[in-house]
């Protein structure tokens, strides 16, 4: 697999599988714990995000909810992905509130998972329609929808813009609605 490239950071260069970050996202845990003694669990879900099971969640706790989980007893926590789903483990002592947890989801690339256009956009389908900034694949080139497809079927070009990775993100970050979110 060679090199991909994602919001302007290379991921991979040769090797068969490349971790790379889609999205970051929050995980909130409850404040019910399953287990016993030193081990507890919880199922935990990521809204918005379909999680499959090549995806890998890394936490990002803020000062405090470090803060937190060291007043509360936690000695370690990380999330698990058995096929999808998603299992909070902690080692100590589990919190008594709620708490939300920043995080990245990342999708582990090659070895027969997803590739790098499933990252971006599916492939186009002459079973669906389509709105105007719609992404989809085609040909093997990234396509922005610059005139609404309501009626499916055949590809049709006059429809479609080529669309390049680096200047629509360009473009989305700068606009008002993510340039104001923080994590």
């Amino acid at each position: 697999m060679g090199t991909i490239y994602r919001y302007g950071v290379a991921y991979g260069g040769g090797d068969d599988s490349t971790v790379v970050p889609i999205a970051k996202a929050s995980v909130t845990l409850s404040s019910s714990w399953t287990g016993s003694d030193r081990a507890w669990s919880q199922v935990v879900t990521i809204s918005g995000y379909t999680i499959t099971a090549n995806s890998k969640i890394d936490l990002q706790p803020s000062s405090a909810v470090l803060s937190a989980l060291f007043s509360a007893g936690v000695e370690a926590l990380y999330v698990e992905n058995d096929n999808g789903v998603l299992t909070a483990r902690l080692v100590g002592t589990p919190p008594v509130d709620a708490l939300t947890i920043q995080c990245t989801i990342s999708e582990l690339l090659g070895s027969g998972s997803v590739t790098g256009a499933d990252l971006i956009a599916e492939a186009y389908s002459t079973e669906k329609t389509y709105s105007i900034n719609d992404f989809c694949v085609y040909g093997g080139y990234l396509y922005r929808c610059i005139s609404d497809v309501t009626v499916a079927g055949l590809f049709d070009p006059a429809k479609w813009e080529k669309a390049y990775v680096g200047t629509f993100l360009t473009e989305w970050l700068n606009t008002p609605e993510v340039s104001e979110v923080s994590y």
